[in-house]
Parts: structure tokens; C-alpha cells; sequence
């Protein structure tokens, strides 16, 4: 805005100038002198660097506004959960570009309850295998992201697979069956991170309440069992 007022201003000037040179007579007299065609010229040139100066910051506050309104909006949703050990349980998700931009580098997260980020237990658990020394290492950067499940996602594209058609989860420590037992269900985080082609990051995190049902009441015929993800709505998010 700066820029652009002083341009009009200038223009404004030269404009006044050029004006009071047709209707002056002394003026007339000057510009027609020896150093008229300097001044005019050194006015003229001055406003056309403004100028093209104006053109230049608009379009790179273009380009910013471009970058910036180029935000791919990636849709995770838990569509299923499995106990894949007696100790351990998989989530699967359904992975949605529901925007008209590229997504980059999907990454995800997981929380059971009030246990901690299962991917950032497994960055913490390769850090420890990978060093002689203990506690933090000095000059690494510790990545704030989660391990990338996918490159990238086009607009309008979903998937539920990794590259080797096995359902897209994460394992974490928890026992369904203790989840059958709790009234008001298990609330699951669920943290999503990904990019833009100009490398933007975004991150949002959202909340989701694991509930139990079996098909009876009493123990000795409710055996059956099923597991349903409940919205809860989104606990933070980072979309600028």
C-alpha cells in the first residue's frame, strides 16, 4: 500500500507539473530554456522506476497470495480397528485429497487414550539404537513430523493402501477388549501433517471416541463384539 500510494503521489506531481506547464506562461518559458528537457526528462524517468518498482511488489504479492491460498486439504479418517497381538492394536485409515492442490509427505500419528504419539515412541526408540551416548545428541534435529506414509496424494484421490497393498495403520499398545468394559469408550487422537509444492507444512489433529458394543448384556452369551470411530471434532489445526 505504501508502495502504491507513492506512486499515485508522483504521478499526481507529474501530472500537476505537465498541467501547469501548458497553462503557465513563466513555466512554458522555463521548460523551453536550456535545463527544461533535463528537468522533464529526470521527472519522467524517476516516475516510470516507480512505476515499474509498483509492478514488480504487486507481482510478488501475487505470488505470495498464491502460495498461500495453494492449501491442500488431506481428510483422515480411522475406518477400522484389528488386535494384532494380545498386547497390540492397529487402526486403518482412509487417506482423502478433498481439495483441488497436491498434497506432499502425508504423515500420521496416533494416540490411544493417555498413552503417548505411537509414531513419536518409534522416532524415540531408533534414536536410542542408533547412538552410543544417552539423553539428547548435540547439533540433530529432531523432526517435528511424523515418519511420511505417503509422497504424495493428487487432487481428488483417496486411498486406503500402502505401495504393497497392505492396509494403511498404525500399532499401538492397547487391548480392544478393555475398550468393551468403558462406558464412555476410548478417546483416540489422531494427527495429520502434510505440504504443499511450495513446501508449507500443515497440521491438524482430531479427535475421535472408540466405542465398544456387544450383543448382549450378560457374560455367558455376549460374546460379539464390534468397534465404531465417533467424531469428536478437530482438537488443533494449522491450515494457514
Amino acid at each position: 500500500m505504501k508502495i502504491l500510494g507513492a506512486s499515485l503521489l508522483l504521478i499526481s506531481i507529474v501530472t500537476v507539473i505537465v498541467g501547469a506547464w501548458i497553462v503557465c506562461p513563466t513555466i512554458q518559458k522555463f521548460m523551453a530554456g536550456p535545463n527544461g528537457n533535463m528537468v522533464l526528462t529526470i521527472v519522467l524517468v524517476v516516475a516510470t522506476i516507480v512505476m515499474a518498482w509498483s509492478a514488480v511488489q504487486s507481482n510478488n504479492r501475487a505470488l505470495k497470495s498464491f502460495v498461500a491460498e495453494n492449501r491442500p486439504v488431506i481428510d483422515v479418517t480411522p475406518i477400522g480397528v484389528r488386535q494384532d497381538s494380545h498386547t497390540h492394536a492397529r487402526t486403518v485409515f482412509s487417506i482423502a485429497n478433498v481439495s483441488g492442490f497436491p498434497a506432499y509427505d502425508i504423515s500420521l500419528d496416533l494416540k490411544y487414550g493417555a498413552s503417548g504419539w505411537i509414531q513419536e515412541w518409534v522416532k524415540a526408540n531408533e534414536d536410542g539404537q542408533t547412538k552410543a551416548g544417552k539423553g539428547v545428541t548435540l547439533s540433530k534435529l529432531y523432526r517435528s513430523a511424523p515418519t511420511v506414509q505417503i509422497k504424495q496424494l493428487l487432487p481428488g484421490r483417496s486411498v486406503d493402501k500402502d505401495r504393497n497393498g497392505k492396509l494403511l495403520g498404525l500399532r499401538g499398545s492397547l487391548q480392544l477388549e478393555s475398550v468393551v468394559s468403558m462406558k464412555d469408550g476410548l478417546i483416540v487422537l489422531v494427527r495429520s501433517t502434510w505440504r504443499n509444492k511450495q513446501g508449507h507444512v500443515f497440521d491438524t489433529v482430531n479427535a475421535y471416541r472408540l466405542v465398544a458394543t456387544r450383543n448382549s448384556a450378560q457374560p455367558e452369551t455376549g460374546y460379539g463384539r464390534s468397534f465404531t470411530f465417533v467424531p469428536e471434532g478437530i482438537i488443533s489445526q494449522k491450515d494457514v
